[in-house]
């Protein structure tokens, strides 16, 4: 599992609030969750900016432990 999934689940939201809170498409959420695709720098630092993660967006991308 990624970061990226735990903190969004550790916020109550789903891949639509997700969606809608980083302006970036449920469907592009998911693949990036399910590892199909890379995000953009700028996508990830919307997705950052949508969860309030402060730390670097990159991370959000490793995997948890």
């Amino acid at each position: 599992m990624l970061i990226l999934t735990k903190e969004r689940e550790a916020r109550g939201m789903n891949k639509s609030d997700l969606a809608r809170s980083s302006k970036i498409q449920a469907n592009v959420i998911g693949w990036i969750e399910s590892g199909r695709f890379t995000p953009y720098e700028s996508q990830l630092q919307k997705i950052a900016d949508a969860l309030g993660w402060d730390k670097d967006p990159m991370k959000l991308l490793d995997q948890t432990e």
